[in-house]
């Protein structure tokens, strides 16, 4: 008797490893952004939080330190 069921392949497609290598990036380069922020001593807005980058503009107030 022979097994008529189809060969599956349990290896990971590339774009599939690719994809996370490009989340585990991004998530460095937001904390990169909120550290050098801080040290700066600004704090984030919302759009650096989502967007994980910095908008490079300052409050008056922070310009004037």
């Amino acid at each position: 008797m022979t097994d008529t069921a189809p060969l599956v392949r349990h290896t990971a497609p590339a774009p599939a490893r690719s994809r996370s290598i490009v989340r585990v990036a991004l998530f460095d380069e937001t904390d990169r952004v909120l550290l050098l922020r801080h040290a700066a001593g600004r704090t984030p807005g919302l759009g650096d939080l989502l967007s994980g980058t910095s908008s490079g503009r300052e409050q008056p107030e922070e310009a004037a330190r």
